[in-house]
């Protein structure tokens, strides 16, 4: 039997579309002012602003440009803290492997 996720299917701030399969496209749309929460208009107001922040320090760049941008509110780890946390590498002299005489 087939689970529906009429209800998680789409992002937050988003609704399904009626007559729409899940995964197609154009199977959510973005909800009208009305019908967000609360929680959903803060989020959508700190995206807005952080967008606005963006272009200010991009002025030639496209919005669309900011995709790669993190939720608002999310902290992200520093570059340097990440490398410290992994292994150093180590350079290996050569391959560890045994080889076979030729036949």
């Amino acid at each position: 039997m087939a689970r529906r996720t009429t209800t998680r299917r789409c992002w937050p701030g988003y609704e399904p579309v009626p007559g729409k399969r899940a995964g197609e496209k154009g199977s959510c749309r973005k909800k009208t002012a009305s019908k967000r929460t609360s929680s959903e208009q803060r989020f959508v107001d700190a995206r807005e602003e952080q967008l606005d922040r963006w272009q200010e320090r991009h002025p030639r760049s496209r919005r669309s440009a900011a995709q790669h941008l993190a939720a608002p509110g999310t902290k992200r780890r520093a570059k340097s803290a990440a490398r410290r946390t992994t292994k150093p590498r180590t350079k290996r002299s050569g391959s560890t492997r045994t080889r076979r005489a030729p036949t």
